[in-house]
């Protein structure tokens, strides 16, 4: 690919090869891999301003698994989405960031998440990545407490949430924090 021209095109190739289910889904990912994130970026935005919530959650997860420090500030607005699913997949690849475990502003980021959005899918799946981060280990150990007793939700998957704050927890205790 020698001209900015191919590297669109290729680009396009491939997110139409994944929007249509063309080819395997991971192998066009890989290769999105390949090419700078700002070709991506330019070529996303069309998933990440649609109507559709299934293009938009699409286009968190190709941003985030693509280049995901890069992408971080791209999807933060996704956690404030209407539909649950896309403030799902957000929050999930948002916490799976190398330094997620260790960076205090996104951690409380987590925490507020926890606290007050209404799915109950993205609080169990916040509430497990609680339990294995590295600092504000004091404030992480009473919010999820508070779940563990108050939040008797099931997630989509049939978890409680208040199981998956109590595994957490359980977590950070073996670890010995």
């Amino acid at each position: 690919m020698n001209s900015n021209n191919d590297v669109d095109s290729y680009v396009i190739r491939l997110l139409k090869n994944i929007e249509e289910g063309e080819g395997f889904w991971y192998d066009n990912i890989e290769k999105l891999g390949k090419v700078d994130n700002s070709v991506i970026v330019k070529h996303i935005k069309k998933y990440l301003e649609s109507m559709n919530k299934e293009e938009r959650r699409s286009g968190v997860e190709i941003l985030m698994r693509t280049y995901p420090d890069a992408n971080l500030k791209l999807i933060i607005p996704f956690l404030k989405d209407i539909e649950p699913e896309v403030r799902f997949v957000a929050i999930y690849y948002l916490i799976r960031v190398d330094k997620f475990t260790n960076d205090i502003p996104l951690i409380n980021f987590a925490i507020s998440v926890l606290q007050t959005d209404l799915s109950p899918d993205v609080r169990a799946e916040v509430a497990e990545v609680l339990g294995y981060v590295n600092v504000n280990i004091q404030e992480v150990i009473n919010i999820l407490l508070w779940v563990k007793n108050n939040d008797r939700e099931f997630s989509s998957l049939g978890h409680s949430v208040s199981h998956v704050a109590e595994n957490a927890l359980k977590n950070i205790s073996q670890r010995g924090q």
